[in-house]
Order: C-alpha cells, then sequence, then structure tokens
C-alpha cells in the first residue's frame, strides 16, 4: 500500500473540498476552471469549441502574395466566443463573503482559555507560525466552515529535554490521506494516520520546487505500523505511558519505514496525539461542508449570469442579412480565397444594392430576459435565507438586526455546533500537551464564545428581570450577575460586585 493511498471516505468527500475550496477562492480561481463550472452553449461547439474549427488565415500563393483562405485551427471561433462568454459572466463571491462574516460572529467575543501554569506560552506561541491559541482557534472555525475537516497534531520533531513544549501543527483536509481506528478492543483509538507534507520548497536559486512528504503517526501495537516497519523487531516497546512512534519520509513508500517514539524529558505518550474536528464533532468521517450549499448556488448564479450576459450581448449584435445577392466581399467558401475589401457597417459604412436585392438585420428576442434576471435575482436571495437556520439564539431571545443581514451560510451544521466542535478540539490536544509535559490535564479548559446574536442588554430588560424575581421566579443573584455579564453589562465577576456595593456606603436619596 503506497502512502499516497487514500481513505474511501476521503476520495468520497473529495469533490465537494475541490468545489468548496475553487469558490472561496474567488472568480479568478473559478474562471480558470472553464468548463467545469460553465459549459460551453451548443452554438458553441457547433462553431469548434473543444474540437478543430474553422478559421481564416493568410497563406503566401506563388506569386509572393498573401491571401486569406479558410483553414482548420484549433484556435477556432467557437473558442473564441467561449473566452468571451466566460469573460462576461460575473461570479459572485459568497462562500469567502459568507466564512468571514460568520467568523466574526464566532468570534465577536474571544474564547475563554484556561492552561495549568507550564502550558501558559502556548497561549501566546502555539504553533510554527507563533500564532496565539486565539487566533488558531479562528483558523480552526475556518476549515471547518469550509471543508468540515481539520486535523490538530501535538508536534515533537526528535526528543525534547526537561522544561521544553510541543507545538501545534494543523493539517487541512486535503492532507490527512488514510486513517485506521480500533472498532474492537478499544473503540475509537486511532491506530494509523498518513499526513500528506509535500509543499513548495526553495531551492539554492531562489526557485521553488514540489518536495514530496509524508508523515505516518502510529500506535506501536497497530498491524499497519508493524507492515510497514523497516524492522518490526526494533519497533519501541508498548508501555502504559508510551506507544505513539511516527515515521518522516521524502519518498511514497509502501514499506520500510523507521519509526522512533517522540519524546519530551524522557516520557512518550500512550496515544497519538492527532485530533480531527469536523463540522459537529470529533469523528473520524468527513462531514459535509457547512458552506457547501452556499458554494453550489453560487455557481448556479454564476452560470445563470452568464447566460443572462451572453444574451444581453447578443441582443445588441444583429447580423445583416442579404436575399438574392452574391456572398457579400470579404468572406470566402472553404479553400476559396478572399478577395476584395471586408464589408464595413456602421457610421461611415455603406452598402450598394441593385433595385431587386434586399437587405434587414436580424437579432435574437428579448423575450425571456425579465424571467432571466428574476431567476438570478432569486437564486441570490436564496443563498441568502440558506443561513436561515445556522444561528441559533441559545438564549431564547431575538437576534440584532446586525447579525441577521450578515447571515449567510448552509443549514447542514449550526454555527453552535461548529464552535464546540472548534473548543473541544483544541482542549483535548491541550490536555494531552499537559499529559505529555507532566502538568495537569483537568486544568485545560477552552469555552468558545457562543453568543452570537450580541443583544444589548436594556434598562427594561432589567427592570423585567429583577420584578419576575421578586414574584418568586427561582432565579439566584448570582445567576442574573452571570447573565448581566455575558450581555457586557459588566466585566466584573459576582463576588467582585458584591464587594463594590458593600462599599458604595448608603444608596443616593437614601435615608439611611
Amino acid at each position: 500500500m503506497p502512502l499516497s493511498s487514500k481513505h474511501p471516505r476521503y476520495a468520497e468527500a473529495q469533490p465537494d473540498w475541490v468545489i468548496v475550496r475553487d469558490t472561496h477562492a474567488g472568480e479568478r480561481r473559478v474562471k480558470e476552471q472553464g468548463t467545469t463550472y460553465l459549459p460551453a452553449t451548443s452554438g458553441m461547439i457547433a462553431a469548434g469549441m473543444g474540437g478543430i474549427g474553422s478559421a481564416r488565415i493568410g497563406r503566401q500563393r506563388e506569386d509572393g502574395q498573401v491571401e486569406a483562405v479558410v483553414s482548420h485551427d484549433p484556435r477556432n471561433a467557437g473558442q473564441a466566443q467561449y473566452d468571451a462568454y466566460v469573460t462576461r459572466a460575473v461570479f459572485h463571491e459568497l462562500v469567502q463573503a459568507s466564512a468571514e462574516a460568520l467568523i466574526g460572529i464566532m468570534h465577536r467575543k474571544p474564547p475563554t482559555i484556561t492552561l495549568p501554569a507550564k502550558l501558559e506560552p502556548l497561549r501566546s506561541d502555539a504553533t510554527q507560525d507563533r500564532e496565539d491559541l486565539a487566533t488558531l482557534l479562528r483558523r480552526i472555525n475556518e476549515e471547518q466552515l469550509l471543508t468540515g475537516r481539520l486535523g490538530l497534531l501535538l508536534d515533537v520533531r526528535g526528543d525534547l529535554g526537561p522544561g521544553a513544549l510541543p507545538y501545534l501543527s494543523t493539517y487541512a483536509a486535503e492532507s490527512i490521506l488514510n486513517w485506521g481506528v480500533d472498532r474492537k478492543d478499544s473503540p475509537g483509538r486511532l491506530l494509523f494516520a498518513v499526513l500528506n507534507e509535500s509543499s513548495q520548497a526553495l531551492q539554492d536559486d531562489l526557485s521553488y520546487a514540489e518536495a514530496t512528504r509524508y508523515l505516518v503517526l502510529g500506535d506501536v501495537r497497530s498491524p499497519v505500523v508493524r507492515a510497514l516497519a523497516d524492522d518490526p523487531a526494533a519497533l519501541p516497546l508498548p508501555t502504559d505511558d508510551g506507544g505513539y512512534v511516527a515515521a518522516a519520509v521524502e519518498e511514497d513508500l509502501s514499506g520500510g519505514l523507521t519509526f522512533s517514539a517522540p519524546q519530551i524529558a524522557g516520557r512518550g505518550l500512550p496515544e497519538i496525539p492527532f485530533v480531527t474536528i469536523g463540522a459537529k464533532d470529533l469523528q473520524w468521517d468527513p462531514d459535509k461542508p457547512p458552506l457547501l450549499r452556499v458554494a453550489n448556488m453560487a455557481l448556479a448564479i454564476y452560470r445563470g449570469e452568464a447566460d443572462y450576459r451572453h444574451s444581453l450581448f447578443m441582443q445588441a449584435q444583429q447580423t445583416l442579412v442579404t436575399i438574392g445577392l452574391p456572398a457579400p466581399s470579404g468572406y470566402a467558401q472553404p479553400g476559396e480565397a478572399v478577395k476584395g475589401e471586408p464589408l464595413l457597417m456602421g457610421a461611415g459604412g455603406r452598402i450598394d444594392l441593385p433595385l431587386t436585392g434586399d437587405a434587414k438585420f436580424i437579432g435574437p428576442s428579448a423575450d425571456g430576459f425579465d424571467a432571466m434576471r428574476k431567476a438570478i435575482e432569486d437564486d441570490k436571495r436564496a443563498a441568502a435565507e440558506m443561513g436561515a437556520q445556522i444561528i441559533g439564539d441559545r438564549n431564547g431571545g431575538a437576534e440584532s438586526g446586525d447579525a441577521l443581514e450578515i447571515r449567510v451560510a448552509a443549514r447542514t451544521a449550526s454555527l453552535t455546533s461548529v464552535a464546540q466542535a472548534g473548543a473541544q478540539g483544541l482542549e483535548r490536544i491541550l490536555k494531552l500537551a499537559a499529559q505529555w509535559v507532566g502538568a495537569n490535564p483537568d486544568e485545560v479548559k477552552v469555552t468558545p464564545n457562543l453568543d452570537f446574536a450580541g443583544a444589548a442588554l436594556t434598562g427594561s430588560d432589567i427592570l423585567q428581570i429583577t420584578q419576575a424575581k421578586a414574584m418568586g421566579f427561582p432565579l439566584s443573584w448570582e445567576s442574573l450577575h452571570e447573565f448581566a455579564r455575558r450581555k457586557d453589562f459588566t466585566t466584573r465577576t459576582y463576588e467582585e460586585e458584591r464587594d463594590a456595593i458593600e462599599g458604595e456606603g448608603p444608596a443616593l436619596g437614601s435615608t439611611a
């Protein structure tokens, strides 16, 4: 089995990833794909699009003169028509706008991240690119929305000494090629994973070349690891605190790998420190990309826009037809030379006809333009409404107008599920980091912002809530304070607020 082999679920999900990636990249990427997203019309195909067609080219005769003849050229009229068709088409970048809007909503308030003292340096320097944890969580959420999948690896290259910390590496959905999960002895336990780390590597002459590289993660007990190992007998023995091994290779092998057990201060890990984060959970099977439906709708609008603008163009390009006259000069049948001057039209041009001659312009009818325009408007409205259920107010309140305006995404996963899964994945990998360096994993806690609507707390709200409590509603003052804190009405804790009240003295207007 070569390392480039892909899991069946990878192969199933990859076409969806390609669509979302292309539409998120924008108009240029979509148009570069040509007929993949915008098929040629039947007229363009008939004119030679995608095949060999006729074209007028110059040919030198024996007497040295150049004549225009009809010949065959792959750069035909049909291709030229299609190129213009693509150029006129408009692609609305709904996926990029949706992703940016949703990420802005999710991170309207920063997440709350609690770490043991030994892991505190990771708060501001967690990845190879020196990202802080809040920025990393933002990037995790973006990948969840785009592909519904992201991998997090607790990375250690080599054996590190006391005081060293691992760092976090991210792997896009396309980089997680293959994996195996225990379904019998320890359900859900990762047995192996193959990650594609290939990239454009800088050369000595400052150019770039593709550098192939794979990282194989494994549980030393896994039959796959033993099958891939160059010398299975040399593999580390599994222990209570060790069983994780890894091998990095720079070619697509099917065996003969040299595995090592990454360690920090002589301490290994009993499990593979790799977590996959989906759109809704931390399962290994890829989730549907939440923004896939928006991507598909953006492509549907793109095709509709292309037809609409092509029809508008054709409506303005009427064709001159002459009846009962020889073929106008400047044109030729296949194999015939073109003689005379081209026929001039428009201001400054003229055409002479005999008394029996007839000429007229013909062009496409404008019938159906309104229907085409309405269809495009309906599709845009549908794309905007696809996010109608993605943001739920978990407090039961109404969403703010601002949140409603920018809410555009798919209904396949709620924004709350995305935020919770992202935080759970980051928390799990940080717990493994704490375990690896000898800190207390229970001290790790990642709480995402789930207050997406951001509705402000008003004086009338406070009055109604306190009146409800006075009438017997079973809610403590501490709970009411927490509600006010989440609504940005105060930044103090309940204890700080209570101490401040006690230090204020008599209230204004009091006779006490």
